[in-house]
């Protein structure tokens, strides 16, 4: 009689069992679910208040935005559309290349963006940060979206690279760019008015090079 009473108390035993794992793999799945870079609002939750780190913020009404990180590739050419970073070239002016941002030179580094398309940081750093500071580096390849994943292409010219800048704080930077022949350009980075609201998430970001504003972080100099 106790061995009959034993096997039903044992299968139930093993049901109970189950349905912990499973709630357990359910809130390890819930946790697993990524929601940087997305915007959300969930109005069941009560509202909370936490302090901005490295690039998210977060509202009360769980909105929550991780600002990218942003650089600037430069091209430089001839008025005859000769690629003038081009080490190939004999007159080209990667030599002597380099950058002042916030009081300090940067010289042009080479060879420091591998064959995926990744770029060295200046200084390593043992800090987590959003923005990798890279300085200022010669580069022939980048990192693309083709639409289904992140792939390495190759450039249609070289170019000089000048980043990362942190996406999340108002800027409004001054970068002096010095050529190999002593040619100075004035790059100019601001970015303000970062906006987050379920009907908004921008801010106002632009460009510049010698006094010219662009939209893009896509700049070229033609040296005459």
């Amino acid at each position: 009689m106790k061995r009959n009473n034993f096997i039903p108390a044992f299968f139930c035993f093993l049901i109970a069992v189950c349905m912990c794992v499973s709630c357990e793999k359910e809130s390890l799945n819930a946790e697993n679910v990524p929601n940087r870079s997305v915007a959300e609002q969930d109005e069941t939750d009560p509202a909370k208040e936490e302090d901005p780190v490295d690039g998210d913020t977060i509202f009360n009404d769980r909105i929550i935005v991780d600002w990218a990180p942003m650089s600037m590739y430069i091209t430089v050419l001839d008025v005859e559309g000769n690629d003038l970073l081009d080490p190939s070239n004999a007159s080209n002016l990667v030599e002597g290349t380099t950058a002042v941002f916030r009081g300090q030179t940067y010289e042009v580094r080479t060879n420091c963006v591998d064959k995926y398309g990744t770029i060295s940081p200046y200084q390593a750093s043992t800090r987590a940060c959003v923005a990798t500071w890279c300085g200022l580096c010669l580069i022939d390849r980048m990192r693309v979206w083709d639409g289904r994943q992140i792939v390495c292409e190759k450039t249609e010219h070289y170019m000089l690279y000048i980043g990362q800048l942190d996406g999340a704080s108002d800027m409004d930077e001054d970068i002096t760019l010095t050529l190999g022949n002593g040619e100075q350009h004035l790059i100019h980075y601001h970015c303000s008015d970062h906006k987050v609201s379920k009907d908004d998430i921008s801010c106002n970001r632009w460009y510049s090079i010698d006094g010219v504003k662009s939209d893009s972080n896509m700049l070229k100099i033609v040296v005459e």
